[in-house]
């Protein structure tokens, strides 16, 4: 009994934090109409990555929209700003793909 009363002593307190720090997530059931500008409705090949390199294939993929071809695997090479775990921030890949780094 014990156990059980810790664990849920933890889990309220940690919701608690959470609710603080963050609030609490809201439910929204609505549908939403999205502009056709943000649906990507063109064939496309969708390459599979191996690890982390989730933002160079999606650049890659937006890349090859826009009539640039270009290699997820290729891109995610040159990426700058990798941290040690080889992650990528999101603000850094937009000012990549902007810039013109592209690799082919």
């Amino acid at each position: 009994m014990f156990i059980i009363r810790t664990i849920i002593f933890w889990f309220v307190i940690t919701i608690s934090i959470n609710a603080y720090l963050m609030t609490l997530p809201i439910l929204v059931l609505r549908k939403r109409d999205y502009p056709p500008n943000y649906l990507i409705q063109q064939n496309n090949r969708i390459d599979l990555q191996k690890n982390t390199e989730c933002a160079a294939f999606s650049t890659a993929y937006l890349l090859r929209h826009f009539g640039i071809e270009a290699e997820g695997e290729s891109l995610y090479t040159h990426f700058p700003c990798k941290t040690r775990r080889a992650l990528f921030c999101n603000k850094n890949q937009r000012s990549f793909a902007l810039k013109g780094h592209i690799v082919e």
